[in-house]
């Protein structure tokens, strides 16, 4: 991606003449290395008008969703994420992603987001976040 592959893609850094920066670059590549296919696949369904319709009814909340939303809040998600997980300029939304897709994130971060250790959030805690992402 730096230097581009003659004859097929151009180079993107600023020292080989593109337009990005290699902080730029790092974030591209760290993007695409965990890129989640779920997105893809959801943007191919509304491509061919299969788009799965939301639900008619919210799931009444429980326990596991209640601390999910305190602890979303107390371990600093909402500050990128949004206050109900619906993402901001900083981070994008978590809404619609299962538990084990944001055990992984939140785990090997990636995008801008550092990864965070089990002493820093417990699977317990983020199965609590998940719970609240999920009833969104």
């Amino acid at each position: 991606m730096t230097r581009g592959i003659p004859g097929r893609m151009p180079a993107w850094s600023e020292e080989e003449g593109g337009t990005l920066t290699g902080h730029q670059i790092r974030h591209i590549v760290d993007f695409i290395k965990n890129w989640d296919s779920t997105l893809l696949e959801e943007l191919e369904r509304e491509a061919a008008g299969t788009s799965t319709p939301p639900p008619t009814t919210v799931p009444p909340p429980d326990e596991a969703a209640a601390a999910g939303r305190a602890l979303f809040a107390a371990k600093g998600c909402a500050a990128c994420h949004g206050a109900g997980a619906e993402g901001t300029n900083l981070a994008p939304a978590l809404l619609g992603h299962s538990e084990s897709t944001l055990m992984k994130w939140v785990r090997e971060g990636g995008g801008g987001m550092p990864p965070f250790s089990i002493d820093q959030v417990s699977d317990e805690e983020l199965s609590k976040i998940a719970s609240f992402v999920e009833r969104r």
